[in-house]
């Protein structure tokens, strides 16, 4: 059981890996007050082009210089206070591990990976749910062609993220682990960070380790809904189709597979 006073716990949240589920729980968990989520840093910010991509990346890179004058971490939302952070319990956000906040107490840091091919069709059909309002708002989007139109299948995403040039939407995962971004360095850096790390397949066993780092008997995991685009869809895709995304995904595969075999090997140390 971690010692809040000393120790805080957190969240490396790889999007579309079960990880909002996991925040409500967490949050829920140790109250409010003591959780607190942190804006997201722009590890897979898909643009239209090369070109519109390094710009975010130049405007993040402007934050944290920036956050160096003004001594506010640029992950910080500008509703947080610094003080709210100092005492949580749970830090959570779509970042990089090593990037959070410092709270002069010592991090226990925490993670979900999920199979490459499975993540990027959730990360599709959640693009395709948000479709409505954001063409509503009139804001464009990455999903969306020159002509506003969207992709009709994952196929057709993967087709229009290849021809963007855009480079940062390969391989996102192992980028939570380290800014590197290969499977070596996300390795090294779970092992030499002891993170707490599964697959969203093993989310029992990885809960009731959760709960006794937090100290509680469990954590009360509700799953969301599947979203509308995904419950509509007509099509399976072919063993064709998804070899054709995952050779976009190699160092995140070689990361899956990593952390399964972790898993496993954990569960038959402790049976035996």
């Amino acid at each position: 059981m971690l010692n809040f006073e000393k120790e805080i716990l957190v969240f490396a949240h790889v999007p579309k890996c079960a990880g909002s589920s996991l925040n409500a729980a967490l949050a829920e968990t140790v109250g409010p007050s003591k959780f607190v989520r942190l804006r997201m840093q722009k590890i897979e910010n898909v643009r239209t082009s090369r070109a519109a991509e390094l710009g975010v990346l130049a405007h993040e890179t402007g934050l944290k210089a920036l956050s160096v004058v003004t001594g506010r971490h640029y992950l910080l939302p500008k509703h947080v206070r610094k003080a709210q952070v100092e005492k949580a319990k749970v830090v959570s956000g779509h970042f990089c591990i090593g990037q959070e906040p410092d709270t002069g107490r010592r991090p226990h840091y925490m993670s979900l990976v999920r199979s490459p091919v499975d993540r990027f069709l959730s990360y599709y059909y959640y693009r395709i749910n948000k479709r409505p309002r954001l063409l509503r708002n009139k804001s464009h989007h990455p999903l969306l062609n020159k002509d506003g139109c969207a992709p009709a299948t994952p196929i057709e995403y993967l087709d229009q993220l290849v021809a963007s040039g855009a480079q940062n939407w390969r391989n996102p995962q192992v980028r939570y682990f380290s800014p590197e971004g290969t499977f070596e360095a996300a390795r090294e850096a779970i092992e030499e960070k002891n993170v707490l790390v599964s697959t969203t397949l093993e989310m029992k066993a990885f809960l009731d380790v959760v709960a006794r780092r937090i100290g509680v008997e469990s954590v009360p995991m509700k799953h969301k809904n599947v979203g509308r685009a995904r419950r509509r869809a007509h099509h399976e895709l072919s063993a064709a189709d998804r070899e054709a995304i995952a050779e976009h995904f190699e160092e995140d595969r070689k990361l899956f597979e990593y952390v399964a075999n972790r898993v496993a090997d954990d569960a038959m140390r402790i049976a035996h």
